[in-house]
């Protein structure tokens, strides 16, 4: 049976963590379909994000997908992208996403 010597680094939030300061930080795991649907809910792809970040999108993917872990800056601008309560969404760390926007202000249509 063969093995891989080539395998992926676990995304953050996975049983890797970092270090700073002699203190294990494990940044939080980005939850595919939460990602999505607060992705969606900002009018964004992976690939604006991406974008923003500066990195490819296949990279932002891979990070999806839980086969690579993503710098600390990539993070910062997914974080930003999503905004705080998306992010909070994405990370598992609320179960509430919350359109704010002002288009889900608007008052529906009366009835004819």
């Amino acid at each position: 049976m063969k093995t891989s010597q080539n395998r992926a680094h676990p995304l953050p939030g996975n049983p890797a963590s970092h270090t700073h300061s002699g203190i294990s930080i494990s940044p939080p795991n980005l939850i595919y379909r939460r990602f999505k649907a607060a992705l969606d809910l900002q009018g964004l792809g992976v690939e604006q994000v991406a974008r923003l970040a500066g990195v490819s999108s296949r990279h932002v993917w891979f990070a999806l997908r839980n086969q690579r872990r993503p710098s600390h800056a990539v993070l910062a601008h997914i974080r930003s992208a999503l905004g705080e309560p998306g992010w909070l969404f994405a990370t598992g760390q609320t179960d509430t996403l919350r359109d704010d926007s002002a288009a889900a202000s608007v008052p529906p249509c009366p009835e004819a």
